[in-house]
């Protein structure tokens, strides 16, 4: 229950972060200027922005995730430099594995749900990582997958529901609820063997 609630919240959370960032955004940059030039120019270097906060948000939430069971049980020591060699040799495979198998999902986030433009884009990377950073400040791990093809609903929704890509995702909602259970299972099977 405890699980669903905090989900619950991470999405409400993220939708205010979405609604209130996108319409304070669009004004700002809407009196910039028109030129579609350097609207350009400003998505461009927005979305390296964001990207980077998103990286950083990620790295938080992600790394502490994926290492602190390794950092428990004691595998990078005990002594005043573990939680730094827990956090970098995690870092480190976080990001070997967004330059090598990450294509696939970026393709699924950024055009098979629903098609991203750069501001919805920049919206959606800006409200997840927010999103992201307060439930790591809160020492609560949430998905960012979730948040982000939240985000990406919430877009198609604003253009229609026409815009949005049902089969894609009833895949990812069927990965969703697949994944731990199959997580549970290769455990417990890992168990008895090992």
């Amino acid at each position: 229950m405890n699980s669903e609630y905090s989900r619950y919240q991470e999405h409400s959370l993220y939708f205010l972060c979405y609604k209130n960032i996108y319409k304070v955004v669009s004004l700002i940059i809407n009196k910039i200027t028109t030129n579609q030039v350097i609207l350009n120019r400003i998505y461009k270097t927005l979305l390296i922005v964001a990207g980077c906060y998103g990286a950083y948000a990620l790295g938080g939430n992600n790394v502490s995730i994926t290492t602190a069971s390794y950092y428990q049980a004691g595998l990078f020591g005990f002594g005043p430099w573990s939680k730094q060699i827990a956090v970098l040799l995690g870092g480190i495979s976080i990001a070997v594995g967004a330059l090598t198998y990450s294509k696939n999902v970026m393709v699924t986030i950024g055009e098979k749900i629903s098609v991203l433009d750069p501001y919805s884009a920049l919206i959606s990377i800006f409200a997840h990582s927010i999103t992201l950073q307060i439930f790591t400040l809160l020492h609560v791990p949430v998905s960012s997958s979730q948040a982000m093809v939240g985000a990406v609903i919430g877009i198609g929704l604003l253009k229609g529901v026409k815009a949005i890509q049902f089969k894609t995702l009833f895949y990812i909602f069927l990965g969703w609820l697949i994944t731990p259970l199959a997580s549970g299972i290769a455990a417990y099977l890992m168990v008895l063997v090992f």
